[in-house]
């Protein structure tokens, strides 16, 4: 009889794609893969090498410097309640991204198909929800002092598609199209309110203002991209299975348009306010 060691080693044990679970698979990731397994023992992977390791590093991470950059925020204020508030919302955002992520890739996918459909809404969510609370800052310092209503209009779209990741029916074969979707539909929304202040801003606030829009879009958007393409496993598989795959490297790009963003809205607001 098999003893409760071995079947945790055999656990363990990493497998190739065409032996991993279905709803787990990557698309051009050959090898890496952990095998169905109880979420205990998916938790205690996280210092384990597979190909899930980085996605939940980078995002681990993240949530350790946003939870500490929220702390500063809220106990200081530059610039009155409303800069801090905006400032916190997004950074609270950015929390619930990095924890649903890297919650998601840790646990979620050694589930069984089920219970890991539900943790990737979970994920998906989290995404959208980072998008959105990336505009809380902008609103705040843009259009939401000339034009409140029209601010809440747009925080209230952002909401709306939101509600519309949750509706939306998950399942195996979604990995790559529903995250896409949920990605176009909310920068979309974001984009809504960018061209609204680009149409009635002056040319000092363009210059002092849309280097941080900029930076955080291409972030964004980069990172997206090599996503879409799958980029670089698709030209080279086997050579990027648990490093540097494009997933892994979308995580990258998320956490830098979250320092990157945060950071300038920290140094405008301080500006401002000299």
């Amino acid at each position: 009889m098999p003893t409760m060691q071995r079947i945790g080693s055999d656990l363990m044990t990493l497998v190739s794609r065409d032996r991993a679970p279905e709803h787990a698979r990557y698309d051009f990731i050959l090898n890496g893969y952990r095998k169905t397994m109880p979420w205990p023992r998916a938790l205690g992977s996280l210092f384990k090498m597979h190909n899930e390791t980085f996605n939940v590093w980078t995002h681990l991470i993240g949530l350790v410097w946003c939870v500490n950059k929220l702390a500063q925020t809220l106990t200081t204020v530059p610039c009155g309640a409303r800069a801090t508030a905006a400032i916190a919302v997004f950074l609270a955002s950015a929390c619930c991204c990095f924890a649903c992520s890297a919650t998601y890739h840790l646990i979620g996918t050694a589930l069984p198909p089920g219970a890991s459909a539900a943790m990737l809404k979970i994920d998906i969510v989290g995404i959208v929800t980072l998008i959105a609370g990336s505009w809380a800052p902008g609103l705040e310092f843009t259009i939401g002092r000339r034009a409140p209503l029209n601010a809440i209009a747009y925080l209230t779209t952002s909401a709306a598609f939101m509600v519309a990741a949750l509706r939306v029916r998950v399942r195996d074969d979604d990995r790559v199209s529903m995250r896409v979707v949920c990605l176009v539909l909310s920068v979309c929304a974001g984009a809504l309110p960018l061209g609204h202040w680009c149409a009635v801003a002056t040319a000092a606030e363009l210059r002092a203002q849309l280097p941080g829009f900029i930076g955080m879009f291409f972030f964004y958007g980069f990172g997206a991209l090599l996503f879409v393409l799958q980029f670089p496993e698709r030209w080279f598989p086997d050579k990027f299975d648990l490093w540097l795959s494009s997933h892994q490297l979308w995580h990258v790009c998320v956490l830098a348009a979250v320092v990157s963003w945060s950071s300038f809205c920290e140094g405008y607001v301080l500006e401002s306010c000299a």
